[in-house]
């Protein structure tokens, strides 16, 4: 027969944990397969050994795997990762460009070199400023004309 494994070998001891089993109580569960530590175990030992953590209220919680390029949820991400900005970002920019009232024609991408240095976004940080930078220029054209009309050139 088969020896325990190490996978079972971490559930019997986080379903000892998680359910508050002291250690007399646990190696009293070990007698009933005539053991001592649960390394001696056969593998259908543990597995019967598991679905009775299981009958006592044992959760067995999976890791969610997430793609590679998926962002972390939480935490601080490492000083050499740069995120790419997202569909939704670009989208809003491409939005809040065409809310903006141009002077010349081609302002946005004259705009972009000056305050960027480039007519591109190239990351997520990057990405943010210029969707902050863009709302503040919209406030201050819609506080400046507020309801009034506007020709198509952007002048009144």
């Amino acid at each position: 027969m088969p020896q325990i494994n190490n996978l079972q070998k971490s559930l019997i001891h986080i379903g000892i944990a998680e359910l508050g089993i002291d250690d007399e109580t646990y190696r009293l569960m070990l007698k009933r397969y005539g053991v001592d530590t649960c390394k001696d175990l056969q593998y259908s030992e543990a597995s019967a050994l598991i679905d009775d953590l299981k009958k006592k209220g044992f959760r067995i919680k999976r890791k969610r795997i997430r793609p590679s390029y998926a962002k972390p949820s939480a935490g601080k991400k490492p000083s050499n990762v740069v995120y790419l900005p997202t569909r939704q970002q670009l989208s809003l920019i491409d939005h809040l460009r065409q809310d903006v009232i141009w002077r010349v024609e081609g302002g946005f991408f004259l705009w972009m070199k000056k305050f960027l240095g480039r007519t591109y976004v190239k990351n997520e940080k990057e990405a943010q400023k210029v969707i902050e930078a863009l709302k503040g220029i919209k406030k201050h054209q819609m506080g400046r004309w507020g309801d009034r009309e506007m020709g198509s050139n952007g002048e009144m």
